[in-house]
Order: C-alpha cells, then structure tokens, then sequence
C-alpha cells in the first residue's frame, strides 16, 4: 500500500483544497444525508463518528476538532463530497473488487492482511477484541477465528478477518468492505483507509 508520505506537503495540499472546493458545490444537508452523518445548519459543522471518536467539521475552512490526522480528514472529505446515500448491504468484499481495484486494491487485500496478521495473530483473542473495540468495532460471528465489523464512517464500514497464529502457521487477516464501498470512496481512498486502520491497531495493540 503506498500512501504518500509526509514529504509532498505541496501535493497534499492541493488534494485537500480540491476535496474543500468539491463539498462547497454540495448542500451540506444534502451531503450530510447521504453520507450518514449529522450536520447542524446554525452552526454550520457536520459532527461524524470514526473509528470510536467523534469529531465535528466546521464549515466553510473543513476544520476538524479534535484534529485527525491529514490522511484520515482528506478521506472524511472525499466521502462527504462522493456519498450518494446508497445503503451498505451487509455482502463484504475484498478492495481488490472494487471498481478500479484490481491493481491497487489486489495489492493492498495483500499487504494489509500480511499487516494485520503480523500485528494482532499472535494476541488472545480477548485481546484482539479489546484492540478492536478500542475504534468502536463490534465482534460478529465468521468464519475466522476472529471477526470484527469497524464502523470507520457510518456507511463505510470494514470487516476485519483474523486467524491466529498457531504452531503450523503465522496470523493472517483479510480487510474486506461492503459491497455499497463504491458510492463512498475511490480505491485510492479505501487503501488510505487500510493504512489507517492499521496505524491505529498498531497504537492499540501497545495498550494491551
């Protein structure tokens, strides 16, 4: 998965201007309808849940308070400037099924899986539950050994499959995502999304 790194700062910031210009086109209320979220029109903010924390967008700058990192705003912003409001349908898919996934979203299935497997396989599944729940996931019946539904936005949720490592075998994982992905967010967006979730495992998992 290849995120930009921090060194583009000109790059990130024309991307954030353009996501800031496309959600002024949209009614707010109208975005806020499609993507889930609330918005309060007096105030002119937009208050969404991700990951476990709520945070409010103040229009028209798109501030974020508390801050999230520059990644996790930009994809907030895409949603909010993309969503058309179809409903999440409960059939989960890889991102590499995604549309215009089949390279970007193929490796990224990959890395990510290899990732999150290295991070939570070798953890009690008490333990894996802990680190998920800390972001608001919601343990669900699988076939993994261990399953996991992560609201990162409110109709863009992903479903984490671990298996834990065992004497034949080391931990693996799979990301998958509700079929509804594409009426959110590109395939870009959804392995930024990958990348993260996985830094946020990652600082959960020291907490265990």
């Amino acid at each position: 998965m290849d995120v930009p790194s921090p060194k583009p700062n000109r790059m990130f910031a024309e991307m954030l201007k353009a996501a800031r210009q496309a959600l002024e086109l949209r009614d707010p209320a109208d975005a806020a309808r499609a993507a889930g979220i609330e918005y309060d029109p007096a105030r002119r903010a937009f208050r969404v849940s991700t990951l476990g924390e709520t945070v409010e967008i103040s229009l028209p700058d798109c501030s974020f308070s508390p801050a999230l990192p520059e990644w996790h705003q930009l994809v907030i912003l895409h949603c909010l400037s993309r969503a058309d409001g179809a409903p999440p349908g409960g059939e989960w898919i890889a991102m590499g099924q995604m549309r215009d996934g089949l390279v970007r979203g193929s490796k990224c299935d990959r890395e990510a899986g290899a990732r999150i497997g290295a991070l939570l396989g070798g953890l009690s599944p008490e333990d894996a539950g802990a680190v998920c729940r800390a972001l608001g996931g919601e343990p669900v019946e699988g076939k993994a050994d261990f399953s996991c539904a992560l609201p990162f936005l409110p109709r863009w949720p992903v479903m984490l499959n671990l298996w834990f490592a065992d004497d034949e075998f080391d931990g693996s994982a799979r990301l998958l995502v509700d079929k509804s992905a594409d009426h959110y967010l590109s395939i870009e967006d959804a392995v930024a999304v990958a990348d993260i979730l996985i830094a946020r495992l990652a600082k959960n998992c020291r907490l265990v």
